[in-house]
Parts: structure tokens; sequence; C-alpha cells
């Protein structure tokens, strides 16, 4: 335990504690935690840092960070506020903003750039006539979503919409594939000004492959809408709404149909 700093030459056994950072050129085995960074060339347990954790290797490892995380090979766990980077992630990538890597099935994060994992392009309408661009990055299981949408018809004021969420491959094989989705969705007028309209959406989203790049997919949805009273429903949509704090709250089916161009 230090106040400031831990320099150790060889390896390490048991926890390390330093009000700025930890040290070591070889092994650590055990628990590493600092106020700013943690830096080890194999680290066996648990790493903490206030800033940034860096590793050769940490297969089985669980690294914390409030800002990056970053493994040159094999790493257990990460959870960043900001990003992580490995080669090979065995476990969970949670960020805040982006995770990195060669090899990792279930990460989470706005965006993610996984080598062996999921990078797609779509184009869709759904029911609320909203014409939407997606992106879709992640892993070979889990995947995030964001979209900008524009509505169709002139005369409303829910003109845009943004959406995230968070998707799963169920099914991947060469000619049909199966995914569900989580989602978010805010509503904005022309001139990007946010409403108190939000939606949530579980999407089934089956998709048939017409070569290897390019899929069309229609996909039906559960939705949940909360719509300021002021608000225009768009599209064909019957709003069968019960009142509550000013607001419109109703579950409503809906769908989507779209083509998908694998990156």
């Amino acid at each position: 335990m230090a106040g400031v700093f831990n320099g150790v030459g060889g390896n390490v056994s048991g926890v390390q504690i330093a009000g700025v950072g930890n040290h070591v050129v070889g092994q650590v085995k055990g628990l590493q935690i600092a106020g700013v960074f943690n830096k080890a060339d194999t680290v066996r347990g648990v790493q903490i840092a206030g800033v940034v954790n860096l590793t050769k290797d940490a297969s089985g490892t669980v690294q914390l960070a409030s800002i990056l995380n970053h493994s040159e090979s094999t790493v257990g766990n990460q959870i960043a506020g900001l990003a992580n980077k490995a080669k090979k992630v065995k476990g969970i990538q949670l960020a805040g903003i982006v995770n990195i890597a060669d090899s990792s099935d279930y990460p989470i994060g706005l965006l993610n750039f996984i080598k062996n994992g999921e990078k797609s392009l779509s184009i869709a309408i759904n029911e609320d006539s909203y014409l939407g661009l997606q992106f879709r990055s992640g892993g070979r299981v889990l995947y995030s979503l964001l979209s900008i949408n524009v509505a169709l018809e002139g005369n409303r004021p829910d003109k845009y919409a943004f959406e995230a969420g968070l998707g799963a491959v169920v099914l991947n094989g060469s000619k049909f594939s199966l995914r569900t989705e989580i989602t978010a969705r805010n509503l904005l007028t022309e001139k990007f000004k946010m409403l108190d309209n939000h939606q949530s959406s579980l999407r089934i989203i089956p998709a048939f492959k017409l070569s290897d790049r390019i899929s069309i997919f229609v996909a039906p949805s559960l939705n949940y809408a909360e719509r300021d009273e002021n608000t225009i429903s768009g599209g064909s949509t019957v709003w069968k709404a019960w009142r509550r704090d000013r607001t419109r709250n109703t579950f409503y089916g809906g769908g989507m149909a779209g083509l998908m161009l694998k990156l």
C-alpha cells in the first residue's frame, strides 16, 4: 500500500493499493487498486483504476476503470466509462462510448468495433411512417443499434426521431438470420427541439439473405409509447390511450421493413 505510487520489478501476489498508480513489471495475482492508473505485464485477478488500466495479458481478469481499459492480448471482462480495448474478450465488454476488439461476443456500448463481429447499415420504414438509417455494431451475439429517422409526412411536429438500442443475434444461417432488439426512441421537431415523447420497442427481426452482404427483413414489434397530448400521432397508427399525468401512454403492435447491408 502506498499513498502515491507502487513500483515492483518482479511479480506481485495479493493486494496492491496506491493513491495514484501501480506499476508491476511482471505478473499480478490478486487485486490492483489505484486512484489514476494500473499497469502490469500480466494480471490474474481484478484491476480497478480511477482512470486507466493497462496490461499485456489479462485472461480471466476483470478490469474496471472510469475512462479506459486496455489489454494487448486476452481479457476476461472489461467495464469502463468511456472505452475498452483488447485483442480477445472472453466475457463482457461494457463501455459508455466504444468497445474495440478482434473478438468479443458480448460488447455493450454506443459503438462497437469488433473484427469478427457485426457491422451493418440498414434503411427501413416503420409503422409511424418514419424512414430510418440504422447502424448496427457489435459481436457475434450482442450488438448496439443507432438510428436517425425522418417522418415522410410533412405536417407533424415530430419530424425527426433518434433511436438507440441493444440487440442479439439468435440465428445466423447462410440464407436466413434472426435477431431480437430492445430500443428506445426520442422525437424531435423540425428545429431539432426535443419533444416530451418517448417510445420503447421490442422487435423480432427475421431477415432473408439475398447475397453475402444484402438482406431484406420484415420485423414485427411490440411498442410502448408515452406521448405529449399536443403531439399529432404519425402514420396510420390508431392511438388507444389512457390518461395519466397529462401524457398519453399505450401499448400497440407495429412493424418495420427494410434492406440491410453488411459492412
